[in-house]
């Protein structure tokens, strides 16, 4: 809860209260946690109101240094404190009662302590991360407590125990949102494609989904195809009430392999409606080797296709990419959906949409998926990718002098002369037509012959 002068007081996650190991373990090496003791089973709960932000499940094997090692894991984000996110984290459950999304009150019971990950012997492991970073629990906890033993470390120089007598604060946790923290809207959802297989989409929702990116293309050795998960896929989404957008992986160099990987996401998309963008996944580093400038360049005319095509675009790439290989500056008018794994990193803010792991657990999906927090309100928009608008009709010009006539045919007489190139821009000229009559493309300017005409839309 959080008290009238300021602080925050946890709630104990066990109803017993007796450390096994502190911040640092009985040896004196780094722990950063505290261990309570509970046999398998005992019922563990949230130590404050908040949302579940990661629902992990043990692969059964004992492992360290990474998530798995955590065996069963819940982790809760809680109303910001001071200017910074809030965190608790349950590790080593026997099982787990929540769901990624859920909200949670304190108190309620989230999992059962158990020995899975790397633990030799039951009980709870428990973390709080302010600001990302791990804190020693103790400091967020009443002194209601006993160790086990003497070696047992509580607090360093300066820490102490909260002293919740002060009462608590007229105003809820859940209130305490910093400016930093304002998003939209915060929405947990996933992205699938052919490698997810089969997919229950009736216990995807169930378990809390509220929207999924389906991979819509990619390309193999044997060219560019349309997943062939991607038809089922939206059909198994939209019928259980998920909204839906749609990505596809670009290996592109040049704007004609480009036109093909479009030709196959436009005819996979016909006839859909999409709620959420249309993404386009830069991340091959080979197909980096044009240079930043030639991939920024064709980054951008594939999500103002997009654009054109009435979807909304959006551009998918992950931290080290976007730095190495993309000038952002001249992507900063779209939607990011960014991929950071790291431990200790939160993306709100810095992106419309975070995939945050790619080794999350749903109930009707077998095995592993990507699994994303969107910060915008998609679903509402009345504009964008609900209705695609027909492309914007338009001919580029060859390089030269070309008569506009005032009909279709070289018997009408000249209303003026387009030059190709520009001559003040040096750019390639591009105008819109409205129809073609024997061949003519008529224009707002007049009809424009096929011989001035280099390609067309």
């Amino acid at each position: 809860m959080r008290l009238k002068n300021g602080e925050v007081c946890l709630g104990w996650p066990l109803s017993q209260h007796i450390l096994t190991q502190g911040w640092y373990y009985n040896d004196g090496s780094l722990h950063q946690a505290i261990d309570m003791r509970a046999i398998v089973g005992t019922p563990v709960m949230a130590a404050e109101e908040g949302t579940v932000e990661i629902v992990y499940h043990w692969n059964g094997k004992r492992t360290q240094g990474d998530t798995n090692s955590y065996g069963n894991m819940v982790k809760i984000r809680h109303a910001n404190w001071n200017g910074g996110t809030l965190h608790t984290l349950y590790a080593h459950l026997n099982s787990i009662n929540v769901k990624q999304g859920q909200v949670v009150k304190t108190g309620e019971v989230i999992g059962y302590s158990g020995n899975t990950g790397n633990s030799f012997g039951a009980h709870l492991h428990f973390e709080v991360r302010w600001k990302n970073k791990r804190t020693n629990p103790l400091v967020w906890l009443d002194n209601d407590f006993t160790t086990a033993t003497d070696k047992v470390f509580t607090f360093r120089t300066g820490e102490h125990s909260v002293d919740c007598s002060v009462g608590e604060s007229d105003k809820p946790a859940s209130s305490n949102v910093q400016p930093a923290d304002k998003a939209e809207t915060e929405l947990w959802g996933i992205d699938v494609s052919k490698y997810q297989g089969n997919i229950n989409w009736r216990k995807v929702a169930a378990a809390g989904v509220k929207f999924a990116m389906l991979r819509a293309v990619s390309t193999n050795k044997n060219g560019i195809y349309i997943d062939p998960t991607f038809e089922q896929n939206y059909k198994g989404a939209r019928e259980n009430g998920i909204p839906v957008g749609a990505y596809f992986f670009t290996y592109a160099q040049d704007e004609a392999t480009q036109n093909k990987e479009f030709e196959m996401l436009f005819k996979a998309l016909d006839g859909k409606t999409l709620q959420y963008p249309v993404a386009l996944d830069i991340e091959d580093k080979n197909t980096a080797s044009i240079g930043k400038d030639k991939l920024t360049a064709l980054v951008k005319r594939g999500l103002d296709i997009i654009n054109q095509r009435g979807y909304k675009p959006m551009l998918y790439t992950y931290t080290n990419y976007k730095a190495a290989y993309l000038d952002m500056t001249k992507l900063a008018a779209y939607d990011l959906w960014l991929a950071d794994y790291r431990v200790g990193v939160n993306q709100k803010g810095k992106c419309q949409m975070w995939q945050y792991s790619s080794k999350g657990v749903v109930a009707g999906i077998n095995g592993n998926c990507d699994m994303n927090w969107c910060y915008k309100a998609y679903a509402s928009e009345a504009v964008g990718v609900s209705t695609p608008k027909p492309a914007q009709k338009a001919i580029v010009f060859k390089a030269g002098r070309w008569n506009v006539r005032k009909g279709p045919g070289t018997e009408y007489a000249s209303v003026g002369v387009i030059t190709s190139p520009d001559a003040k821009t040096g750019k390639v000229v591009t105008i819109g037509y409205s129809d073609v009559v024997n061949g003519w493309y008529k224009t707002l300017y007049g009809y424009v012959g096929p011989a001035a005409v280099a390609s067309h839309t």
